[in-house]
């Protein structure tokens, strides 16, 4: 039987700085009865610093070129062989240290069905009609225009929740879209942007959520501050 939801963390070359890891400790706090995996290059350790915040958790070991910084994190984000090591769960909540997590929703999220829960990006839909049928019909052109560094999805650049086997599909089959990605933007730090403009262009394809969905998943400090106690998400982007 499979797990329902492993928390996977990246050990990148460049340390955690202390208000990150003290960011970390939320997770631990509130998700720290789920699995955590460290993913880590193959011949590094694991960072004192995060190894007291996450005593418990395992590593997985890929390449060292994918873990040198964020850019080359985003590769093996959109890299089908991540999501054929981690079979054995149904979805990967991706940490991220900007990230605080507010209460434990986690197995409420992984239920509701979704392929991917992620950030809304911070462009909103009130866009110009030109610019609406410029996201659907040259996605990159639109990407190029709004997120020239495509790394600004919101206030946040990593946070999201996968299920895998689609992700093992997608990352497979779309191969060809990938690489264009990267070939315009070559230095992003995330890949957020490419699932949310460059897949369900026409019809869906991923499972996603409405927008207040979305934003009961993750939203910015300044938004959150603003919203009732009984209304805070499930985790804050600083």
């Amino acid at each position: 039987m499979k797990e329902l939801v492993t928390i996977v963390i990246p050990v990148l070359e460049k340390p955690y700085h202390d208000s990150e890891l003290s960011t970390f400790k939320y997770y631990q706090k509130y998700l720290g009865d789920f699995p955590i995996t460290f993913l880590k290059g193959e011949s590094a350790g694991i960072p004192d610093g995060l190894s007291a915040v996450f005593p418990q958790a395992d590593s997985m070991s890929f390449d060292s070129r994918y873990l040198l910084n964020q850019q080359t994190f985003t590769r093996l984000l959109l890299n089908p062989d991540l999501y054929e090591q981690f079979s054995w769960t149904r979805f990967l909540l991706i940490a991220d240290p900007h990230t605080t997590i507010v209460k434990n929703e986690l197995a409420y999220w992984c239920r509701q069905g979704y392929d991917l829960v992620q950030p809304i990006p911070a462009v909103s839909a009130e866009l110009p009609v030109a610019d609406l049928l410029l996201k659907r019909l040259n996605p990159l052109a639109f990407v190029q225009k709004y997120h020239p560094k495509a790394g600004d999805i919101g206030q946040t650049g990593g946070f999201s929740l996968r299920k895998v086997d689609t992700f093992a599909k997608y990352t497979k089959n779309k191969k060809r879209r990938t690489h264009t990605f990267f070939d315009n933007f070559p230095e992003a730090e995330s890949d957020q942007l490419f699932w949310e403009y460059f897949i369900n262009q026409f019809s869906p394809q991923l499972i996603v959520p409405n927008a207040i969905s979305r934003r009961r998943f993750v939203q910015s400090a300044a938004a959150a501050n603003q919203a009732p106690a009984t209304e805070k998400p499930f985790a804050i982007s600083n």
